[in-house]
């Protein structure tokens, strides 16, 4: 099939797009107050394909005006188990937040595709980013010694 190279892999987050994403940042609790901002603001402005991940994931192109002085360093944290309910339906959606910003996402579907949805938050959990400071590997490179030769 060569018709796989021309597949659209990055949207605007616009229009469908926004009111996902705005819905889902409305119900949430108000310590993530800070992603509703952020969207209504206009910080987050596509999401792509994340290939590196699987293909339920995406990654969130911000605008570079805004994302330096929106960042809030060491605030990274993934919140996992957000159902959305579309047609009798349940649908995982888990956010990964990296100095506070909203990084990238993971969804069984096109977030365009959803309409009429209720966002159930009844189980959602707030856990370490697999990107933490305190990540194994950041242990290790941390404690490296680099020198000029």
């Amino acid at each position: 099939m060569m018709f796989g190279i021309f597949k659209k892999t990055s949207w605007k987050i616009e229009g469908k797009a926004y009111n996902f994403f705005q819905q889902v940042f409305t119900t949430l609790p108000m310590d993530f107050k800070f992603l509703l901002d952020g969207l209504n603001k206009g910080l987050y402005r596509r999401y792509s394909e994340n290939k590196a991940f699987n293909n339920n994931s995406y990654f969130l192109g911000l605008d570079p005006l805004q994302s330096d002085k929106s960042m809030t360093k060491g605030k990274q944290f993934e919140l996992e188990n957000i159902i959305i309910n579309q047609n009798g339906k349940a649908y995982r959606l888990n956010l990964t937040i990296h100095e506070g910003l909203l990084a990238c996402f993971e969804f069984p579907k096109n977030i365009k595709e959803v309409t009429n949805f209720q966002v159930d938050i009844s189980s959602i959990t707030k856990i370490k980013s697999k990107f933490s400071v305190d990540s194994k590997v950041e242990k290790i490179v941390s404690d490296l010694v680099f020198r000029k030769a």
